[in-house]
């Protein structure tokens, strides 16, 4: 990833791969306590995410509840090779919110 945030998708997708090649991307959103987070997900056109097994819906993503403990935020991106596509992710406790999130990588 570059040090703003984004993850390069150039650099994920196929060697000599030509067209749109789908990518799965995953990790992981520590919570201490049940609760919201902001999440915010910056994505080329037609991906796709879930939490756990919930499918998000991308173009209304605010507040999403999380359990405690570990939570799996999974993206399947189409990306072309050469076309200078990045992903970002951006989580935040609620306002108020006394819970505390830690973002890991994914495997």
């Amino acid at each position: 990833g570059k040090t703003a945030g984004g993850l390069p998708l150039d650099e994920l997708v196929a060697p000599g791969g030509a067209g749109v090649q789908p990518l799965w991307l995953q990790g992981e959103i520590i919570s201490d306590a049940d609760g919201p987070v902001d999440l915010r997900i910056s994505a080329p056109d037609g991906s796709a995410a879930w939490l756990g097994g919930t499918r998000l819906d991308l173009a209304a993503l605010r507040a999403v509840p999380l359990v405690k403990g570990e939570n799996t935020l999974t993206l399947r991106v189409p990306a072309t090779r050469g076309a200078g596509q990045e992903v970002t992710v951006e989580v935040q406790k609620t306002k108020d919110s006394p819970q505390r999130v830690d973002v890991v990588g994914g495997p």
